[in-house]
């Protein structure tokens, strides 16, 4: 039986053994893909929080309740603190990384003095 929309207990479960095989060929090409493109892990951790508090926020609220820091937490496993600065921030898609690759700062220069 699948988890409900409702349970806030994801690690009671382990996940099914197809879905991380899954998973696994899923993500190699996408994480060679973001090594190509200087997209380090912290970069796409950073991201894959925000992604995973606004899905739990969009996609798992309950009904006639407001959908708390906890429960976020528990659906998601990140943490508390993180939840709350993530809610507090909304949406930061658009948002450059705080570091810059070298060859980025290269061609930021060249640009500018075109």
């Amino acid at each position: 039986m699948a988890p409900s929309k409702a349970d806030p207990s994801p690690e009671l479960a382990a996940p099914p053994r197809a879905l991380i095989t899954a998973l696994r060929r899923l993500l190699r090409p996408v994480v060679r893909l973001l090594v190509d493109h200087r997209i380090t892990f912290p970069i796409l951790s950073g991201l894959l929080k925000e992604i995973y508090v606004d899905v739990a926020d969009r996609e798992f609220a309950l009904e006639d309740r407001r959908q708390t820091t906890t429960r976020v937490h528990l659906l998601t496993g990140v943490h508390r603190k993180d939840v709350k600065r993530l809610r507090e921030e909304g949406p930061g898609a658009d948002v450059a990384p705080q570091t810059a690759s070298l060859g980025a700062l290269l061609v930021a220069r060249w640009m500018g003095e075109a």
